[in-house]
């Protein structure tokens, strides 16, 4: 297992096989690389990533779950296919978290892939997001992975 700082703020570790991603792999899979961390599988086709807010007043008026709804609109613009299949909350780190799973189509490679958005508040007006995708089709081979990571997830 491989522990990661995130933002100064939290920890979480992530399993071997897994290696940091670059500025370059996270604007391929992400558009940006600003106020995102990432770790990537490569031969197993899992990337797991987190993101965070800047702290700012609107998101004091704001939940996960709005937070949560704002991406996956993203999500629905850019990507093809795109289709929630589930919603739940769950805690992380002792926060509650609102969260996605679903599926598209990756846009450079005609793959269906499986994804879910779990996203949690750290402050009154910052958040962060944690990202986890595989293929559709080793999801549930994979889906332990990400729950031993969101029990490491821990705030400084």
């Amino acid at each position: 297992m491989n522990t990661a700082l995130i933002h100064h703020e939290i920890t979480l570790t992530y399993p071997d096989g897994f290696c940091q991603m670059t500025r370059a792999q996270l604007e391929r899979y992400f558009v940006s690389s600003q106020n995102r961390w990432g770790a990537l599988d490569e031969k197993r086709h899992v990337l797991l990533s987190v993101s965070w807010s800047n702290p700012g007043f609107l998101l004091y008026l704001t939940d996960a779950k709005a937070i949560s709804r704002g991406g996956e609109a993203r999500m629905k613009r850019s990507l093809p296919d795109y289709t929630r299949l589930a919603s739940y909350t769950l805690d992380v780190a002792g926060c509650r978290a609102a969260c996605s799973r679903y599926r598209f189509t990756a846009i450079n490679n005609p793959v269906s892939q499986t994804g879910e958005m779990i996203v949690f508040k750290k402050k009154k007006n910052q958040y962060y997001v944690i990202d986890f995708v595989t293929r559709g089709e080793d999801f549930k081979t994979f889906r332990p992975l990400l729950d031993e990571v969101l029990r490491s997830v821990s705030m400084i």
